[in-house]
């Protein structure tokens, strides 16, 4: 059952993706990728961010965001959790 529910909600993600891709302009391709492709930062003082790792070295991470691009210290990040949504369909499976 499980297995049915994931299939059918992979499925209409995927018809849904590709009604999009085919009828929206190149603008929204990319937004709907960015949805798909989320990473999470967990940061040591609390806070969580969700945006998209742009590169990451030993000492920084350079982050965005909708609000804008950031650099963090890579000492600042307790958990670094890419790809979150793909991630956690690979779980469910």
């Amino acid at each position: 059952m499980k297995k049915f529910l994931l299939g059918l909600i992979v499925g209409i993600f995927l018809a849904s993706y590709i009604y999009l891709f085919l009828n929206i302009g190149p603008q929204f391709h990319v937004t709907l990728g960015h949805l798909l492709d989320k990473d999470t930062l967990y940061l040591k003082d609390g806070s969580v961010l969700q945006g998209w790792i742009i590169k990451k070295d030993s000492r920084n991470i350079w982050f965005a965001q909708e609000k804008g691009y950031f650099t963090l210290p890579l000492s600042q990040c307790e958990i670094i959790q890419e790809n979150a949504l793909l991630q956690y369909i690979w779980e469910l499976i």
